[in-house]
């Protein structure tokens, strides 16, 4: 019985042996986001990370994420990665699996979720739900994030993101409307201007900008769904 299990398992696989691992995209970028109120200038993140995509065969793909960041105010240092497993079903439509781990401050944070991307028409969409909880259990929680974008030219994007977070310590959301310009040679400018609103009577607008290097033949599959992305500043 365990033999048959084995091969099975093994045929499953043997499509994937003849496809040699490809780079199907891949990035470097810097970021800094800083809160607009006079009372929370001070409430800063700056970022640095990358993302690259493998795929194994026309339909799966692994992608990984790496940042470091610092948190200017309270004088935080974290890290985050993650590793994507991605289902491509067509051509305008993937599904994803996502499992990330981070160091935030002092506490070790992991995230398990799932992600969904498509295109419709000029408009690319992507959803994704995370579970998260630290390793001393006395934060755990639920995030939530649907973001969409549209050309307007070869250039210029626009789009927007909502973020819903749901923890034992704060529950709020996010919302923003992005932009991005391509100025040539994989380089690309990024921004962001929206508000953040813990507990739902504190909101708090802010501002992101951000610099990108796109690598290979095109872009990754998902955006960075850590929690330490979703804190603009602290």
């Amino acid at each position: 019985m365990k033999k048959t299990a084995i091969l099975a398992l093994l045929a499953g696989f043997a499509p994937l042996a003849g496809h040699a691992a490809d780079v199907v995209g891949a990035n470097v970028g810097l970021s800094h986001y800083n809160f607009l109120d006079a009372d929370s200038r001070d409430n800063s993140r700056t970022s640095i990370g990358g993302q690259m995509e493998i795929g194994f065969a026309p339909q799966f793909s692994v992608q990984g994420d790496m940042a470091l960041n610092r948190y200017w105010d309270d004088s935080w240092d974290g890290a985050s990665t993650a590793l994507h497993a991605i289902y491509n079903m067509n051509d305008t439509m993937k599904f994803g699996a996502r499992a990330g781990y981070e160091r935030l401050d002092s506490d070790d944070i992991t995230t398990l979720g799932v992600e969904y991307g498509a295109d419709y028409g000029l408009f690319s969409v992507e959803a994704a739900y995370n579970h998260v909880k630290n390793h001393d259990a006395d934060l755990q929680g639920n995030l939530y994030n649907v973001s969409a974008s549209m050309p307007l030219n070869s250039q210029v994007s626009v789009g927007g993101r909502v973020d819903y977070y749901d923890t034992d310590n704060v529950t709020g959301r996010r919302i923003a409307a992005t932009g991005e310009y391509k100025m040539g040679n994989g380089y690309a400018m990024t921004g962001e201007l929206g508000f953040n609103d813990p507990n739902h009577d504190d909101a708090e607008s802010y501002v992101g900008i951000g610099l990108r290097a796109d690598l290979g033949q095109g872009g990754v599959s998902f955006s960075d769904h850590s929690l330490s992305d979703l804190i603009v500043g602290h």
